[in-house]
């Protein structure tokens, strides 16, 4: 991923609440846009590396759930 579009991101995000933070991921989820996806990778990278190992596994078991569910 482009460094500037963490950067952008980190920006734009920034200051936001976490209901502005929801609205921003519906808008990302509902537009179906391929070039979101990298914004919404990112979101997750910031969270992944701010997490505890048990939060990660935690993380893991439930992605792993929805990807067989799918």
């Amino acid at each position: 991923m482009n460094l500037n579009i963490r950067m952008a991101l980190k920006e734009k995000l920034m200051n936001v609440t976490p209901s502005e933070l929801e609205a921003t991921i519906r808008d990302a989820l509902k537009s179906h846009e391929e070039q979101l996806l990298p914004g919404l990778g990112y979101l997750f990278e910031l969270h992944w590396q701010q997490a505890s190992a048990e939060h990660k596994q935690a993380m893991l078991e439930e992605l792993s759930k929805t990807l067989q569910a799918s």
